[in-house]
């Protein structure tokens, strides 16, 4: 909900109807929109439905679900903001251990693996114990249903079923909790730009480091993919010069009715010359 108010894409009545969309899928982190590994948004989350896992005696606001056009509109243009067409995860999300440790009032996962090393994966209306083929292989078969439910000491952790309809094969995946299998994991979202930049070679840092946004980075980004019309071209304007045997550059990207998305300037390098610079700014 920070985000949503923050990025200047919603009004009032559109961050309303986010959070009864949050409150219907008892959410309160960006991380739990996504799979263990952080790579992809759940297929359910997106539509804003309700898993077959999910506890229904836990203590939630009660809240009806938004219409699927409230849910089209609001929800799922917010969630676009975070992952790409195929809902892979956007580049700038960078998700860490968990903050909170526990599951305390988070939403449950599909697939758990306990301190005991025993993996268990919701089929049909119940955690079933799953069991390993054998000590060299991630292939595991449904051995019992229990009524075991996720506690403070179990970590989420993916699991495949195989694609062949007759398979009973799940294949585990630990990346999720390799480091410290143990200890219960969440994800944390750092969205900060300059965050994004520590990320990048030095060149690449020295050129950006100076970049400045009309609306944010990546308020930015969801404004040209879906504010602006389809065919509304966007202008890209870039400089430099050369002094004293020392060299600049700048540029700007904007509308076709000159409103400023992002700009940036600073000091050239290599050779000290007006090619030189103006190279600098054509390359960002």
């Amino acid at each position: 909900m920070e985000y949503a108010i923050s990025c200047k894409l919603f009004n009032d009545t559109d961050l309303k109807i986010i959070n009864y969309c949050r409150q219907y899928l008892h959410v309160t982190t960006v991380s739990e929109l996504f799979n263990v590994e952080g790579n992809k948004i759940l297929p359910h989350m997106f539509q804003c439905r309700r898993p077959p896992w999910f506890n229904k005696h836990q203590f939630i606001i009660i809240q009806r679900r938004p219409s699927d056009y409230q849910i089209r509109h609001q929800w799922q243009k917010l969630c676009r903001q975070w992952c790409t067409h195929d809902g892979s995860s956007a580049a700038y999300l960078d998700f860490g251990d968990w903050t909170h440790q526990g599951l305390g009032l988070r939403t449950r996962r599909e697939s758990y693996i306990t301190r005991q090393q025993e993996v268990y994966h919701w089929i049909n209306s119940c955690y079933w114990l799953l069991e390993q083929r054998s000590t060299t292989t991630t292939c595991y078969t449904p051995c019992q249903a229990t009524d075991w439910i996720p506690d403070n000491h179990a970590t989420p952790i993916s699991i495949t079923r195989s694609p062949q309809p007759n398979d009973p094969t799940f294949t585990v995946e630990y990346s999720s909790c390799a480091s410290t299998p143990n200890q219960p994991h969440s994800l944390s979202l750092h969205t900060d730009f300059h965050d994004y930049l520590q990320q990048l070679p030095e060149w690449e840092q020295h050129l950006l480091q100076n970049i400045q946004f009309n609306y944010g980075a990546f308020s930015t980004m969801s404004y040209i993919h879906y504010i602006l019309p389809p065919n509304q071209p966007l202008y890209a304007v870039s400089d430099g010069s050369m002094a004293h045997n020392t060299t600049s550059f700048g540029w700007m990207l904007g509308t076709k009715e000159g409103q400023r998305l992002a700009w940036c300037n600073g000091p050239g390098s290599g050779p000290a010359t007006s090619h030189r610079a103006s190279a600098g700014g054509n390359y960002q």
